[in-house]
């Protein structure tokens, strides 16, 4: 019987082989964004997001009918772990004026990163009815209101969603759900999403609210 029960790489086959898994698992990895955010990475996580989105999701996984309740869930998915880090995490909760999507805050001073993150998605949808009933913000677009001159498709689509995301930020503004944070440091994101899709805008402020420059 070997004595020696430590675990190793045998050779430099093996050890290329799982070097390449390991940079694959850590690509876009749930954990990792969540990091990002509070750290205030916010770069960052504006280019892993919607890597995730075009990895992870099927077009059977944001059919019309069921679209914005799958956007939603992927990013409960991904920040809801941060509640085992003493923070509180609320989705789709009442705050100032409407409801937030998600909002993320420390349940005590003894945390690594004492910021609070304030969440609103916004989802890119074709001549669709406003439906008062429903708790998802619809952004209507047609053809003449993103028409740009001399500009591709791609450009077109990016353009919305960037106007989609901006919009998102400004509800936060607009519809006060701010009130309630504690923090003297808060992340803000807008997302905005249209199939496999999605385009973030963030901000970080700090003490009642000065954007950083």
């Amino acid at each position: 019987m070997n004595k020696d029960e430590n675990l190793y790489i045998p050779n430099t086959e093996v050890f290329t082989e799982w070097k390449g898994w390991l940079n694959n698992r850590i690509s876009s990895n749930p954990d990792t964004m969540l990091e990002m955010l509070l750290q205030c990475n916010l770069t960052k996580f504006e280019e892993e997001l919607p890597t995730m989105i075009m990895e992870s999701l099927s077009y059977f996984d944001i059919t019309d009918k069921t679209v914005e309740t799958n956007y939603h869930w992927l990013i409960v998915g991904i920040l809801s772990p941060v509640r085992y880090h003493n923070y509180e995490f609320l989705s789709n909760r009442e705050a100032g004026e409407g409801r937030f999507d998600v909002r993320i805050s420390p349940n005590t001073e003894n945390v690594v990163y004492p910021v609070s993150i304030i969440m609103e998605f916004k989802v890119c949808k074709k001549n669709k009815k406003n439906n008062d009933n429903d708790e998802y913000e619809y952004v209507e677009s047609s053809d003449e209101e993103i028409k740009y001159e001399d500009e591709d498709e791609d450009e077109v689509e990016r353009k919305l969603l960037q106007k989609t995301a901006e919009k998102a930020l400004e509800q936060i503004i607009k519809r006060k759900y701010r009130t309630g944070v504690r923090t003297t440091k808060l992340v803000e994101c807008g997302i905005a999403f249209k199939k496999k899709h999605a385009y973030v805008l963030s901000r970080v402020l700090y003490n009642k609210w000065v954007e950083k420059s």
